[in-house]
């Protein structure tokens, strides 16, 4: 694939070779910018394949460590921005990328086609589309509606993700959210986590408290009504902003307390507890 095509699409499977497994201060800082221009909705210059693959997997780390929601909301805009520049490629370069999301696609009288089974991975409108023999097919503007879905999907899969990040990918991140609009920050919502007590517990608390802490705000996401999902976004946070400590304290162990919390949805809520666990004065 040409390197060219790597720069303005970095989200390709191709792009994994320009990344490598080392990063410096000019990474990051590139890394910065670039998630910071999409968020504030600034055209991106294109550097070449090495950059811009390194930029999309680094803003990818640092809005995960952040929290998902920022990540699902990078990935909805970048997938939107990247749609729009492959409408105006050749064909050629549509069916190429399009190709590396479904491998069977193949022109048609009219369109294209693609595998039921690929189809369905990314595919988000399945009754409008065309179904004949195993295979969806679409004209287009379609296949580029879909691709939308596939990248933002792909840019948004945190499966392969850490929240753990080296101390310098951590800062970055930090500096990263000081500057990402407030309108896309997740706030919590709910009688219970506006309570003063509960927003300087999702501020982060020190080594020994912090299963105390998670439980108590998994409990408060419950008692005010908040999906799990929800819930999961609001752990993460106080994850993130915890005292590392020298025993780990991760994102799983926080998603395992809401996980139990919302298995036992009878639980209550002590502030009294907070205070024995000196959670709270």
């Amino acid at each position: 694939m040409d390197n060219s095509l790597i720069a303005k699409y970095p989200f390709l499977s191709n792009a994994r070779e320009f990344v490598g497994d080392k990063h410096d201060s000019t990474d990051l800082r590139e890394a910065v910018a670039f998630a910071k221009e999409c968020f504030e909705r600034k055209e991106h210059l294109l550097g070449n394949a090495e950059r811009e693959a390194k930029n999309l997997i680094l803003s990818r780390l640092m809005l995960y460590s952040l929290g998902i929601v920022f990540l699902r909301k990078f990935a909805f805009f970048k997938a939107r921005e990247y749609s729009r520049l492959l409408v105006e490629e050749k064909e050629g370069v549509l069916v190429s990328v399009a190709k590396d999301f479904f491998p069977s696609l193949s022109e048609s009288e009219g369109g294209y086609g693609v595998s039921l089974v690929e189809y369905l991975e990314y595919g988000r409108n399945l009754p409008k589309a065309g179904l004949k023999q195993g295979s969806v097919f679409f004209d287009k503007a379609e296949l580029a509606d879909c691709l939308r879905t596939a990248i933002a999907l792909r840019i948004a899969d945190e499966s392969k993700l850490s929240s753990k990040l080296p101390e310098d990918l951590q800062s970055a991140a930090l500096q990263l959210k000081e500057s990402i609009p407030r309108e896309y920050a997740p706030a919590p919502r709910g009688k219970i986590l506006q309570r003063a007590e509960l927003q300087n517990i999702l501020k982060g608390v020190s080594e020994g408290k912090r299963y105390y802490g998670a439980m108590a705000v998994a409990i408060a996401c419950l008692k005010d009504g908040l999906q799990k999902e929800e819930a999961l976004q609001v752990m993460q946070d106080y994850v993130s902003a915890c005292a590392k400590g020298s025993h780990p304290f991760g994102v799983r162990e926080g998603e395992s307390v809401v996980e139990w919390v919302y298995r036992h949805p009878t639980i209550n809520f002590s502030f009294q507890i907070l205070k024995t666990q000196g959670l709270v004065g």
